[in-house]
């Protein structure tokens, strides 16, 4: 077909949609933020469980399409965080440990578990805790 040409001209009539930086940032001057899908988002949450963000961010900027990716090293970071998180509460454990933590469990163990017995507590001394199981006093 003569006169047709490979290259073609599109115009858009509409109202251009302005783009807002994120409610949390601090920079007035940052780019819009456009929110990660939802299937991007789960496909790397699968990911997280066996690789570091950064590998999986690396992985997932080669392989997607531009506009599925995250946009930055943090979106992967805080997934693999928020992951963590649900993870903990699920199993009742807790981010940061402490000795008073520790005792508190426990003391909790001396009420729910057959072999954590008795748990003294005394001012400026370590905590004392009797571990034994009844068939191992029927033996004694």
């Amino acid at each position: 077909m003569a006169g047709i040409s490979d290259r073609f001209i599109v115009e858009y009539f509409g109202e251009h949609v302005q783009g807002y930086t994120h409610g949390n940032s601090k920079d007035p001057n940052a780019p819009p933020f456009i929110r990660t899908s939802a299937a991007t988002m789960e496909q790397f949450a699968g990911k997280l469980q066996h690789h570091g963000a950064l590998d999986v961010y690396n992985d997932v900027q080669v392989k997607d399409d531009i506009f599925d990716a995250p946009c930055n090293v943090h979106v992967v970071e805080n997934k693999k965080a928020a992951l963590a998180h649900s993870a903990r509460q699920a199993t009742g454990a807790r981010a940061c440990h402490n000795l008073t933590d520790d005792v508190q469990s426990v003391i909790y163990m001396a009420y729910t578990d057959n072999f954590v017995r008795q748990v003294v507590a005394t001012a400026g001394k370590v905590p004392s805790i009797s571990l034994y199981t009844d068939r191992q006093i029927r033996r004694s």
